[in-house]
C-alpha cells in the first residue's frame, strides 16, 4: 500500500453526462403513476408524469414567451415547497446555470451575491421578494429581466416594506393593480404553467450544454473562515454522484421512502433532491422540521429513511413523543453534515432499531466516501472506503508527512467529480491545492486497516489551548459530545476564549441549553463533570453559559463563526 486509499470499483462511465439530460432519461424509466414526492405541511403529492408535465410546460413558457436564454442565471430563494421543487427540474431541462441563495440570508447578502453571481431572473416567493430590492430597484440596473414568484402571490408595485415581505403583493387570484412597465416582468408559478400547458420542449435540454465549460450551478459556501466563495459546480460531479452504487438504503421489499428535509439553498438539497427522485426513491419534502413532525410523517407515509445530522440526532433519542407514533417502518438513519456521537448513535439503533449509515461529502466534491457496508455493525465515525474515482490521502499538519494507517492528519483528495473553481477567485482556488494536484479539505481525520475512514475535527475549528505555557491542539466537537452526555444538557457549544498576556492560546467555555426541567444544574456543576473526566486542556476555564438556543447554520451544524466572533474581544485571566 503505498498510503493512498483508492476505490477498487470503477466509476460507472455514462454516455449522458449532461445533468438534464440525465434526469430526463431516468424519469422516462421511471413508471408514470409512481409518487415520487409529497409535502408533508400540505399533503400534496406529485407522481413521475405528473412532474415531467409541469416541468416541461413551466420551461417551454420559460424559453418561448418569457425569453429565458442560456446566457441567464437563475437565482432561487425561498422555502421548500412543492413548486420550489418542480422548478428545479425545470432549470435542468432548460439547460441554464442557477444559483440557490439560502433563504435565511438577508437583503444584504442577497444582493451582494446576486451581483456577483450576475443573476438576470430571480425565482422567490412574495415574503422573501423584499431582498431582491436593492438590485431590482436600483436606478443603474438593467440586469433583471424577469422575477418567478413561486407562492403564486401576483406583484402589484414596489416590493419594499423592509424586513416583513412584500407590501404590495397580491393573491393570485386578482389581477395586478399597477399599470408600471415594471409589473410585466414578474410571473407567478400558475400563470407560467398556464402559458405552457399541453406544450413540450423538443429536446432535454433545450439549450446546448457544453459539461466541460457550462457550469450546473454556482453555490456559496458557508464562509466559516471569511467571506462565503462561490464555486463553481460542473454537470460531471451531478452525474458522477448520482451513478455511485450502493450510496443509498435500497430495499427488496418495499420503496425507499425519505424524509427530505435539506434546505433547497443548500447544496444537499440541490444535488439531492433530484437524485434521489431519479432513483426511484419517495421523498416527504419539509420546510421546517422537528421530531414530532418527523415521527407524525414517518407513521403517515411509512417513511424508512430518515437524513440525521448529528444534533437532530439527540433531540430525537431525547424526544418525549416516541412512544405516541408508529414508527416500525423506519429502517436506517443516514447522518451526514455534523458528526453523530457514538452514544447519540447507539440510543439511535437502541430506541428506534434501525441502522446507521454515516458518510462524508462536502460542497466541492460531492460525496467523499461510500458510508459503511450495509451487513456492517455498527462503528462511531465509520465514513466507509472511498468513492469510486477519488484518491484520498491523510498528511502530518506541522511535517507535511504522508501518513499511514491510524495516524491523524489532514485529509486531501483528488477526484473526477471535484468543482471547476471559484468565481471571480483564480488564487484562492489556486490555494486549495497542494503542490501536487491535491485538494485539501480541511478536515482532519485517519483511516484505518480496512482503509475506513473516520473524521476527527476541522483544521479550521481547532482550539489552541495553554498549557504550561505551550500549547495543545484541541477540536470543540470532542468536548461537545462528552458534554452532551451529561443527562441536564440539550445542546452545547464549545469556543475557545482568548488568555492574558498569552497571545493566540485560549481557554474553552460551553454555551449551554438545558433540557425542560434541570434549571438547578449550575455552571460548577457541569465545569466539575467536565474536569473529573477529561484531560486538563479541555477543561472549561473560561466558563459555562447558559443560553435558550445554539446558533446553528441552515444544515443544523453550530455556527462557528458566530460564537468565534461574539467572544473576539473578550480576555479572560
Amino acid at each position: 500500500m503505498d498510503k493512498i486509499l483508492r476505490c477498487k470499483q470503477q466509476p460507472i462511465n455514462s454516455d449522458i453526462n449532461i445533468a438534464g439530460a440525465y434526469v430526463w432519461d431516468k424519469l422516462n424509466q421511471l413508471g408514470d403513476d409512481f409518487v415520487c414526492l409529497i409535502d408533508a405541511a400540505t399533503d400534496q403529492r406529485l407522481t413521475v408524469g405528473e412532474l415531467k408535465i409541469l416541468a416541461n410546460s413551466i420551461a417551454w413558457s420559460l424559453v418561448n414567451i418569457r425569453g429565458v436564454t442560456k446566457a441567464d442565471r437563475i437565482a432561487f430563494c425561498g422555502p421548500n415547497t412543492m413548486a420550489n421543487a418542480v422548478l428545479r427540474f425545470v432549470v435542468q431541462f432548460i439547460g441554464v446555470t442557477f444559483v440557490p441563495l439560502v433563504h435565511v440570508l438577508e437583503t444584504y447578502e442577497i444582493t451582494e451575491q446576486s451581483l456577483e453571481a450576475g443573476i438576470t431572473v430571480i425565482m422567490t416567493t412574495s415574503d422573501h421578494l423584499y431582498k431582491f430590492d436593492n438590485i431590482i430597484n436600483s436606478d443603474s440596473n438593467n440586469r433583471i429581466k424577469l422575477v418567478v414568484l413561486f407562492d403564486n402571490h401576483q406583484y402589484s408595485g414596489s416590493s419594499s416594506s423592509g424586513s416583513g415581505g412584500s407590501s404590495n403583493i397580491s393573491s393570485s387570484g386578482s389581477s395586478s393593480s399597477s399599470s408600471s412597465s415594471d409589473s410585466n416582468n414578474y410571473v407567478t408559478y400558475d400563470q407560467l404553467l398556464d402559458e405552457g400547458r399541453g406544450q413540450q420542449l423538443a429536446r432535454i435540454p433545450h439549450y446546448d450544454v457544453d459539461p466541460d465549460t457550462d457550469r450546473l450551478l454556482y453555490i456559496y459556501t458557508s464562509g466559516s473562515t471569511g467571506r462565503p466563495k462561490c464555486a463553481l459546480i460542473p454537470h460531471s460531479m451531478f452525474v458522477r454522484t448520482a451513478q455511485e452504487p450502493g450510496r443509498y438504503p435500497t430495499f427488496a421489499d418495499t420503496v425507499t421512502v425519505m424524509a427530505f428535509p435539506f434546505p433547497l439553498g443548500h447544496m444537499a438539497g440541490s444535488m439531492f433532491l433530484l437524485i434521489q427522485i431519479t432513483k426511484g426513491f419517495r421523498l416527504i419534502l419539509f420546510d421546517k422540521l422537528d421530531e414530532k413532525m418527523l415521527f407524525a410523517a414517518t407513521e403517515k407515509y411509512q417513511i424508512n429513511v430518515w437524513p440525521v445530522l448529528g444534533s437532530f440526532g439527540h433531540r430525537l433519542v431525547n424526544s418525549d413523543a416516541v412512544g405516541n407514533y408508529d414508527l416500525s417502518s423506519i429502517r436506517w438513519a443516514c447522518v451526514g453534515g455534523a458528526p453523530l456521537a457514538s452514544h447519540i448513535g447507539h440510543q439511535l439503533i437502541r430506541i428506534f432499531g434501525l441502522k446507521i449509515k454515516e458518510s462524508y461529502a462536502s460542497t466541492e466534491q460531492s460525496y467523499i466516501t461510500q458510508g459503511c457496508n450495509d451487513d456492517d455493525d455498527y462503528e462511531p465515525g465509520n465514513l466507509g472506503t472511498v468513492v469510486p474515482g477519488c484518491e484520498l490521502k491523510v498528511v502530518d499538519m506541522e511535517t507535511g508527512e504522508l501518513l499511514g494507517a491510524n495516524c491523524n492528519g489532514e485529509i486531501f483528495v483528488k477526484s473526477i467529480k471535484l468543482f471547476a473553481g471559484f468565481l471571480n477567485n483564480y488564487q484562492q482556488y489556486r490555494q486549495s491545492f497542494d503542490a501536487d494536484g491535491w485538494y485539501t479539505t480541511g478536515d482532519m481525520g485517519y483511516y484505518d486497516d480496512r482503509e475506513r475512514v473516520f473524521l476527527t475535527g476541522r483544521v479550521k475549528f481547532v482550539i489552541k489551548v495553554g498549557v504550561n505555557r505551550d500549547f495543545l491542539k484541541i477540536d470543540p466537537i470532542i468536548v461537545e459530545e462528552f458534554l452532551l452526555s451529561h443527562p441536564s444538557i440539550a445542546e452545547v457549544a464549545v469556543v475557545g476564549v482568548g488568555v492574558k498576556d498569552t497571545a493566540g492560546f485560549h481557554y474553552l467555555r460551553a454555551y449551554v441549553v438545558r433540557k425542560p426541567g434541570q434549571k438547578n444544574i449550575t455552571a460548577d456543576d457541569i465545569q466539575q463533570f467536565v474536569s473529573n473526566t477529561m484531560a486538563s486542556s479541555k477543561h472549561l476555564r473560561a466558563g459555562v453559559v447558559f443560553v435558550d438556543e445554539i446558533h446553528r447554520t441552515v444544515v443544523g451544524k453550530v455556527d462557528r463563526q458566530y460564537y468565534r466572533k461574539l467572544v473576539s474581544h473578550e480576555i479572560v485571566e
